[in-house]
């Protein structure tokens, strides 16, 4: 059995596959992926089993793997390999020396956790994909890029790339750059959210276009309306979803889209990715089944007045959101 796992700042995601069924190839790790040789598979079972699991739920990422493998009915004893999508928010400190301890028998290996989540999109096409905005392919330029964001406990960025033996992820540090505002309130709240959150480093987009950006962002603006600084909601998913009738908790999410919407048009136009925007994370997830994306706000500041060209290039970009919280796991494969 070969694990998959998709280790992010809040939730863990656990699949596996029997590589019994792939015994046809000669080397799983390094052989390049041909749609066409597993047409005999259905799109659903390439991953088995596939769970997520809350971190503060575990004490250790070891008793979360034996949940996991345990539900599904696995002996550790019959892992021959673990393969990990890492961030760096994990919690549980020196994470990969303790799980090659832990399966001292297996192949071990890991990349980067949004670069996996990227793959997942490239490998397979055919995920589950809400259009938001169609676009018009036929006008989108010739190699332009595809570019995935996504919000969660951080935020991931990556570039697709078309090449002649197959897609080409470029992974990046994604929101680990200074914001470019387009407003005066985005820039004042930007300031105070920093001053807040007493961080040192440089302003970034992640302060507030992730899972605790959204937060810091509410209770800065729940204490400047009203002086109240002890929020009713738990955490950013609470507030999500019992927030709809809270003013301050559409106002705090109304400016979060734009921010995302003005980071998704500079994240365009500087890899070229016309090809496609698509977006994915926890954040946007429960944004969206909650139905609070309003995508006029992500317009707002991702349509801006551009030159001729431009314009055309950005309108002819269609935009989805990957309904599929498992696509970091189909991109290990």
């Amino acid at each position: 059995m070969i694990i998959l796992c998709d280790m992010g700042g809040t939730h863990v995601r656990f699949a596996h596959i029997d590589k019994s069924r792939f015994a046809h190839i000669t080397d799983l790790r390094f052989a390049h992926i041909d749609k066409s040789r597993f047409a005999h598979i259905d799109e659903k079972s390439e991953i088995l089993n596939p769970q997520k699991l809350k971190i503060a739920d575990y004490p250790s990422f070891d008793a979360a793997l034996d949940d996991y493998l345990k539900g599904v009915g696995i002996n550790r004893a019959e892992v021959s390999e673990l393969r990990m999508a890492l961030g760096n928010r994990n919690p549980w400190s020196h994470l990969a020396e303790q799980t090659r301890a832990l399966c001292p028998q297996c192949r071990y290996s890991e990349i980067n956790d949004f670069a996996a989540n990227a793959n997942g999109i490239a490998l397979f096409p055919q995920s589950p994909l809400r259009v938001l905005r169609a676009g018009e392919c036929e006008k989108v330029p010739p190699h332009a890029t595809r570019v995935v964001i996504g919000p969660g406990t951080g935020t991931g960025l990556a570039y697709i790339l078309d090449t002649p033996h197959g897609p080409y992820v470029q992974r990046t540090h994604g929101a680990h750059i200074a914001p470019a505002f387009l407003s005066t309130e985005h820039s004042e709240l930007f300031a105070a959210v920093h001053t807040r959150r007493a961080l040192s480093s440089q302003m970034i987009y992640e302060d507030i276009l992730s899972g605790p950006g959204l937060w810091a962002l509410y209770t800065e603006i729940l204490d400047r309306g009203t002086g109240i600084t002890s929020p009713i909601y738990t955490d950013t998913y609470d507030l999500i979803l019992r927030g709809k009738n809270d003013e301050i908790a559409q106002q705090s999410i109304r400016i979060f889209l734009e921010i995302f919407g003005s980071f998704a048009a500079q994240s365009v136009a500087y890899g070229y990715g016309y090809g496609g925007v698509y977006l994915t994370g926890g954040v946007t997830d429960v944004l969206m089944s909650a139905g609070s994306f309003d995508l006029r706000h992500f317009l707002k500041f991702y349509d801006l007045d551009y030159v001729p060209i431009v314009k055309a290039h950005v309108a002819a970009t269609p935009i989805y959101w990957v309904d599929d919280p498992f696509i970091a796991l189909k991109g290990l494969l």
